[in-house]
């Protein structure tokens, strides 16, 4: 179920209760995954040039400033000083490294956790109808 869960929790994310900030939720919502900038950002390689500059700086900076570094490559993030990372809260901080799944092709409004469910369960009836199998 591993990118399943992953596809879940993207929609998940951008409901009325999670907590996370509006701000981020409707970035998700306004996301299109066909777009290069957030599929580069979904499914991004970096190159082993880019890899090796980041890991040059091992042993002469704080693993602290190299590491978030590569994970910020890695990721397809833009590299962000270690100042700029130092004033950022702890759910930015997480933020900053979660990009969702594609799911976001299918987000469209930020709604309550029930008619997420309920969308679900009325999902799953209908495909139980169409195979003849009664409530």
């Amino acid at each position: 179920m591993g990118a399943e869960a992953v596809y879940m929790a993207t929609i998940f994310m951008v409901t009325e209760e999670a907590p996370i900030s509006r701000k981020y939720k409707l970035r998700l919502v306004q996301a299109k995954a066909w777009e290069s900038d957030y599929l580069g950002r979904a499914i991004y390689k970096p190159s082993a040039e880019e890899v090796a500059k980041i890991l040059a700086k091992k042993g002469k900076v704080s693993e602290e400033e190299w590491l978030p570094e590569l994970e910020d490559l890695v990721q397809g993030y833009p590299a962000m000083s270690h100042e700029e990372r130092e004033r950022m809260t702890p759910m930015e901080a997480v933020l900053s490294h979660s990009v969702g799944s594609l799911a976001v092709a299918f987000i469209d409004k930020v709604v309550p956790v029930k008619e997420i469910i309920e969308g679900i369960i009325k999902g799953a009836e209908d495909i139980l109808a169409s195979w003849g199998v009664s409530k």
